[in-house]
Formats: structure tokens, sequence, C-alpha cells
């Protein structure tokens, strides 16, 4: 996916009607892909992804 978007310049539209996924998924994949990139390449202003260890839990 990455690679359509990186190297072909599909928009996440052109990306999803090519692999059947929704443009808001393939939205999300990317934003997610892009952010581990930047972690992997150091960037100071990157924030790691991925919920928060008590994110989305009930206290009870």
């Amino acid at each position: 996916m990455v690679q359509l978007w990186a190297w072909e310049g599909l928009a996440p539209r052109q990306i999803a009607e090519a692999t059947g996924l929704t443009s808001n998924a393939v939205s999300i994949r990317l934003h997610r892909a892009k952010k581990r990139l930047a972690v992997q390449l150091g960037r100071k202003d990157a924030e790691p992804t991925g919920h928060k260890r008590d994110e989305g839990r009930s206290s009870q």
C-alpha cells in the first residue's frame, strides 16, 4: 500500500479501488505506516503509534 502511495503517486481513493479496501481504511493505514516509518528514521517530532496502555479499556 505504501508503495502505491509513494512510488506510484496514487491517492487513497485510488489505492482503495485497487485493493478492495475503503478509502477511510487506506487513509488510516497510510497514516500509521508513515508514523512508524518516521519513528524508524529517527524523526524527533514523530510519536509512536498504537494505543496507550489504558486507552479503550474500562476501569471496571
